[in-house]
């Protein structure tokens, strides 16, 4: 676990099988928690875009 500047949010991964990603998410100081974010990268790599103006994360989680 990952956990962001003043615990606004953490990056967990919930399933790695030695090589690949299979599942992670983001979770908000609230504990509300994103989808499994792996898909978009066929588990090759954790990256993420966190704010109020972006896209990828749910509206729930830029609210804190």
């Amino acid at each position: 676990m990952f956990v962001g500047p003043n615990k606004h949010f953490s990056i967990v991964i919930d399933e790695f099988d030695g090589k690949l990603v299979k599942a992670w998410h983001i979770e908000n100081s609230k504990g509300e928690k994103s989808p499994n974010l792996a898909t978009r990268a066929g588990g090759k790599h954790i990256d993420l875009v966190v704010g109020k103006a972006c896209r990828s994360t749910p509206p729930c989680m830029t609210n804190s």
